[in-house]
């Protein structure tokens, strides 16, 4: 692929999955309370903006998880903020469940190697002056904008939240060698409408799942996923899956 391909994307560390994970449960057990209060309880403010969920790493790794209420349909922006730059997917909050059920399977499929986040070299960078107050201990925080009422308490992953998805569990991986990077996006992406979504796994000293947005050929600073294109982007990375079944065994 050509580099103005791969402008947006979320980079996770192996090593940060399982908190990216515990972030991602928080806010949709958030929708959920959200969306079972009765519209006229819910909290009316002059931004669309009901819930925020932030997370940092040791190197400088900024990532937010920002809720909005956009006339009654809740959407949810994932930003990624690294080495001067800033990059964005915006989603649907119904495809929240399908991103948990993919972290899932990338976590079993491809464990951290080094236990430690080493795939850049630079040193810890400032923080922006982004107002939050801190909650659930070092290295993380989060915000609620919406009634106190249904605030999130820790990040411990909720028993009644439904974490099912269309991913089928993998067996354990064998191997924890270094993986290649995928090449021929082919067999790992998909297209409609004229978006084009590809994956790929990331090889360094750390393995990566980075996922890219192309609409004609042009960056954006969002992606946005259809929630009707939830089954496409498992069938994607199961598609990815094979591909390095194949090549490992």
């Amino acid at each position: 692929m050509k580099q103005s391909t791969r402008e947006n994307r979320i980079i996770v560390p192996m090593d940060h999955s399982q908190e990216f994970l515990e972030k991602l449960i928080l806010v949709v057990k958030f929708v959920e309370e959200y969306l079972s209060m009765d519209p006229s309880k819910r909290a009316h403010r002059d931004s669309n903006l009901v819930f925020t969920e932030n997370m940092y790493t040791d190197v400088g790794r900024k990532y937010y998880f920002d809720v909005y209420n956009n006339n009654g349909e809740l959407s949810v922006k994932l930003t990624y903020n690294y080495d001067g730059r800033r990059d964005r997917i915006v989603v649907d909050s119904g495809c929240l469940i399908g991103f948990i059920g993919i972290i899932e399977n990338f976590e079993k499929e491809y464990p951290s190697i080094t236990g430690k986040d080493d795939y850049h070299r630079y040193t810890n960078r400032r923080f922006d002056n982004r107002r939050h107050v801190h909650f659930g201990g070092p290295g993380s925080t989060s915000q609620a904008i919406s009634p106190t009422t249904i605030q999130p308490q820790g990040v411990a992953i909720a028993s009644n939240v439904n974490l099912k998805s269309n991913v089928k569990k993998s067996t354990e991986r064998k191997s924890t060698h270094a993986l290649k990077v995928c090449s021929d996006p082919a067999p790992c992406s998909f297209e409609q409408n004229g978006k084009k979504y590809h994956f790929e796994v990331v090889k360094g000293d750390k393995t990566f799942l980075r996922v890219t947005e192309l609409i004609e050929d042009k960056r954006k600073t969002a992606i946005h996923i259809p929630i009707e294109s939830v089954k496409l982007f498992l069938d994607s990375l199961n598609d990815m899956r094979q591909v390095f079944k194949g090549a490992f065994n």
